[in-house]
Protein backbone atom coordinates (compact mmCIF):
# COMPACT_ATOMS: atom_id res chain seq x y z
CA UNK A 1 0.00 0.00 0.00
CA UNK A 2 1.38 3.08 -0.51
CA UNK A 3 0.35 5.64 2.39
CA UNK A 4 1.16 9.02 0.96
CA UNK A 5 -1.89 8.20 -1.65
CA UNK A 6 -3.71 7.71 1.33
CA UNK A 7 -3.14 11.18 3.48
CA UNK A 8 -4.70 13.20 5.02
CA UNK A 9 -2.59 15.08 6.48
CA UNK A 10 -2.36 14.04 10.27
CA UNK A 11 0.41 12.89 11.01
CA UNK A 12 -0.05 12.66 14.48
CA UNK A 13 -2.81 10.29 14.17
CA UNK A 14 -1.80 7.99 11.17
CA UNK A 15 -0.72 4.73 12.20
CA UNK A 16 1.29 4.54 9.29
CA UNK A 17 4.30 7.43 10.38
CA UNK A 18 6.24 4.91 10.81
CA UNK A 19 6.99 3.30 7.17
CA UNK A 20 5.67 6.33 5.17
CA UNK A 21 8.19 7.83 2.63
CA UNK A 22 6.86 11.58 3.08
CA UNK A 23 6.77 11.77 6.79
CA UNK A 24 10.33 10.05 6.90
CA UNK A 25 11.69 12.58 4.42
CA UNK A 26 9.50 15.43 6.65
CA UNK A 27 11.88 13.85 9.76
CA UNK A 28 14.55 13.81 7.56
CA UNK A 29 15.18 17.42 6.70
CA UNK A 30 14.22 18.60 10.28
CA UNK A 31 17.18 16.34 11.54
CA UNK A 32 19.14 18.12 9.07
CA UNK A 33 18.24 21.39 9.71
CA UNK A 34 19.40 20.40 13.92
CA UNK A 35 22.18 19.22 12.43
CA UNK A 36 23.67 22.46 10.74
CA UNK A 37 22.37 24.30 13.78
CA UNK A 38 19.73 26.09 12.03
CA UNK A 39 15.85 26.49 12.85
CA UNK A 40 13.61 24.59 10.68
CA UNK A 41 11.57 26.33 8.02
CA UNK A 42 8.51 23.93 6.71
CA UNK A 43 8.72 26.30 3.49
CA UNK A 44 12.26 25.35 2.79
CA UNK A 45 11.53 21.69 3.05
CA UNK A 46 8.50 22.52 0.23
CA UNK A 47 11.40 23.91 -1.59
CA UNK A 48 13.48 21.70 -1.69
CA UNK A 49 10.18 19.13 -1.99
CA UNK A 50 9.27 21.22 -5.75
CA UNK A 51 12.94 21.56 -6.88
CA UNK A 52 13.01 17.36 -6.73
CA UNK A 53 9.47 17.19 -8.20
CA UNK A 54 10.67 19.44 -11.50
CA UNK A 55 13.86 17.51 -11.77
CA UNK A 56 11.60 14.27 -12.10
CA UNK A 57 9.25 16.13 -14.56
CA UNK A 58 12.03 17.03 -17.22
CA UNK A 59 13.68 13.59 -16.39
CA UNK A 60 10.48 11.69 -17.54
CA UNK A 61 10.04 14.44 -20.54
CA UNK A 62 13.39 13.67 -21.59
CA UNK A 63 12.56 10.10 -21.47
CA UNK A 64 9.14 10.55 -23.52
CA UNK A 65 10.91 13.09 -26.11
CA UNK A 66 8.84 15.59 -24.89
CA UNK A 67 10.05 19.25 -25.58
CA UNK A 68 8.54 21.43 -22.22
CA UNK A 69 9.80 24.93 -23.20
CA UNK A 70 7.37 24.07 -26.50
CA UNK A 71 4.20 23.40 -24.43
CA UNK A 72 2.34 25.93 -24.85
CA UNK A 73 0.29 27.27 -21.68
CA UNK A 74 -3.74 26.14 -21.27
CA UNK A 75 -6.57 27.02 -19.33
CA UNK A 76 -6.81 24.24 -16.56
CA UNK A 77 -10.22 22.50 -17.63
CA UNK A 78 -12.93 23.04 -14.53
CA UNK A 79 -15.15 20.33 -14.28
CA UNK A 80 -18.89 21.37 -12.50
CA UNK A 81 -20.01 18.10 -10.89
CA UNK A 82 -22.93 18.06 -9.05
CA UNK A 83 -21.54 15.86 -6.61
CA UNK A 84 -18.33 17.96 -6.03
CA UNK A 85 -20.92 20.96 -5.76
CA UNK A 86 -22.72 19.13 -2.60
CA UNK A 87 -19.37 18.55 -0.65
CA UNK A 88 -18.24 22.11 -1.16
CA UNK A 89 -21.84 23.23 0.26
CA UNK A 90 -21.64 20.66 2.72
CA UNK A 91 -18.15 21.76 3.65
CA UNK A 92 -19.62 25.31 4.03
CA UNK A 93 -22.26 24.49 5.72
CA UNK A 94 -19.82 22.68 8.30
CA UNK A 95 -17.81 25.33 8.59
CA UNK A 96 -20.47 27.87 9.38
CA UNK A 97 -21.82 25.55 11.94
CA UNK A 98 -18.18 25.26 14.06
CA UNK A 99 -18.14 29.11 13.45
CA UNK A 100 -21.51 29.33 15.40
CA UNK A 101 -20.00 27.13 18.67
CA UNK A 102 -16.85 28.98 19.13
CA UNK A 103 -18.49 30.70 22.43
CA UNK A 104 -19.63 27.96 23.68
CA UNK A 105 -18.16 25.78 26.24
CA UNK A 106 -18.25 21.82 25.22
CA UNK A 107 -15.74 19.12 26.39
CA UNK A 108 -12.51 18.06 25.05
CA UNK A 109 -13.94 15.02 22.78
CA UNK A 110 -16.54 17.65 21.63
CA UNK A 111 -13.89 19.76 20.86
CA UNK A 112 -12.39 17.57 18.77
CA UNK A 113 -15.58 16.23 16.94
CA UNK A 114 -16.26 19.71 15.61
CA UNK A 115 -12.50 20.18 15.15
CA UNK A 116 -12.12 16.62 13.05
CA UNK A 117 -15.50 17.18 11.37
CA UNK A 118 -14.37 20.35 9.80
CA UNK A 119 -11.08 19.10 9.01
CA UNK A 120 -12.08 16.15 7.26
CA UNK A 121 -15.11 17.66 5.48
CA UNK A 122 -12.67 20.10 3.85
CA UNK A 123 -10.68 17.41 2.76
CA UNK A 124 -13.99 15.55 1.23
CA UNK A 125 -14.04 18.43 -0.87
CA UNK A 126 -10.87 18.69 -1.96
CA UNK A 127 -10.58 15.10 -2.84
CA UNK A 128 -13.57 14.05 -4.59
CA UNK A 129 -13.11 17.23 -7.04
CA UNK A 130 -9.45 15.83 -8.08
CA UNK A 131 -10.80 11.85 -8.05
CA UNK A 132 -13.56 12.36 -10.31
CA UNK A 133 -11.88 15.17 -12.39
CA UNK A 134 -8.58 12.77 -12.22
CA UNK A 135 -11.38 10.16 -14.22
CA UNK A 136 -12.84 11.96 -16.67
CA UNK A 137 -9.41 13.20 -17.96
CA UNK A 138 -8.41 9.84 -17.66
CA UNK A 139 -11.26 8.43 -20.13
CA UNK A 140 -10.56 11.30 -22.78
CA UNK A 141 -6.43 10.62 -22.47
CA UNK A 142 -5.48 8.48 -25.94
CA UNK A 143 -2.40 7.28 -24.27
CA UNK A 144 -3.05 4.05 -23.12
CA UNK A 145 -0.06 4.34 -20.61
CA UNK A 146 -1.33 7.99 -19.67
CA UNK A 147 -4.63 6.87 -18.98
CA UNK A 148 -3.85 4.10 -16.47
CA UNK A 149 -1.93 6.31 -14.50
CA UNK A 150 -4.55 8.69 -14.34
CA UNK A 151 -6.75 6.35 -13.26
CA UNK A 152 -4.44 4.65 -10.85
CA UNK A 153 -4.72 8.26 -8.80
CA UNK A 154 -7.96 8.56 -9.38
CA UNK A 155 -8.48 5.73 -7.50
CA UNK A 156 -6.09 5.67 -5.08
CA UNK A 157 -7.80 9.34 -4.59
CA UNK A 158 -11.17 8.09 -3.98
CA UNK A 159 -9.89 5.84 -1.15
CA UNK A 160 -9.27 9.10 0.45
CA UNK A 161 -12.56 10.22 -0.19
CA UNK A 162 -13.99 7.26 1.49
CA UNK A 163 -11.85 7.70 4.68
CA UNK A 164 -12.90 11.52 4.68
CA UNK A 165 -16.47 10.23 4.67
CA UNK A 166 -15.72 7.53 7.63
CA UNK A 167 -13.91 10.04 9.66
CA UNK A 168 -17.02 12.90 9.36
CA UNK A 169 -19.39 10.49 10.26
CA UNK A 170 -17.22 9.32 13.59
CA UNK A 171 -17.31 12.94 14.21
CA UNK A 172 -20.93 13.35 13.67
CA UNK A 173 -21.35 10.67 15.95
CA UNK A 174 -19.64 11.86 18.58
CA UNK A 175 -21.42 15.49 17.93
CA UNK A 176 -25.01 13.70 18.33
CA UNK A 177 -24.39 13.21 21.90
CA UNK A 178 -25.21 16.84 22.30
CA UNK A 179 -28.68 16.65 20.74
CA UNK A 180 -27.31 19.50 18.36
CA UNK A 181 -30.22 19.85 16.00
CA UNK A 182 -27.72 20.51 12.83
CA UNK A 183 -26.42 16.86 13.34
CA UNK A 184 -28.99 15.23 11.52
CA UNK A 185 -28.81 17.66 8.49
CA UNK A 186 -25.29 17.00 8.32
CA UNK A 187 -25.71 12.88 8.32
CA UNK A 188 -28.29 13.31 5.37
CA UNK A 189 -25.96 15.63 3.42
CA UNK A 190 -23.45 13.11 3.82
CA UNK A 191 -25.21 10.03 3.14
CA UNK A 192 -26.48 11.84 -0.28
CA UNK A 193 -22.43 12.45 -1.15
CA UNK A 194 -21.73 8.90 -0.30
CA UNK A 195 -24.14 7.62 -2.17
CA UNK A 196 -23.54 9.52 -5.38
CA UNK A 197 -19.41 8.66 -4.91
CA UNK A 198 -20.20 4.80 -4.54
CA UNK A 199 -21.94 5.51 -8.59
CA UNK A 200 -19.10 6.94 -9.68
CA UNK A 201 -16.68 4.03 -7.93
CA UNK A 202 -18.60 1.25 -6.94
CA UNK A 203 -15.81 -1.39 -6.68
CA UNK A 204 -13.96 1.11 -4.41
CA UNK A 205 -16.62 1.93 -2.57
CA UNK A 206 -17.41 -1.38 -1.28
CA UNK A 207 -13.54 -2.73 -1.06
CA UNK A 208 -13.11 0.53 1.67
CA UNK A 209 -16.02 0.63 3.57
CA UNK A 210 -15.48 -3.34 4.26
CA UNK A 211 -12.21 -1.95 5.39
CA UNK A 212 -13.24 0.84 7.35
CA UNK A 213 -15.85 -0.40 9.14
Amino acid sequence: MTYWNYCDYRCEDCEHLLECPVALKGREQEMRAVAEGRDFDSMDAVKESLEETLEMVKKMAEERGVDLNSVKEETVREYEFTLVEKSKRFAIDVMNFAKELEDRAFSEETQKAIHDLCWYAGLLSAKLYRCLSGKYEAMEEDDLELKEIEMEDSRKTASVVIMAISKCKKALDGLLLEHLPEIQKFYTELRDIENGFGAEFPEIAVVEKKQLH
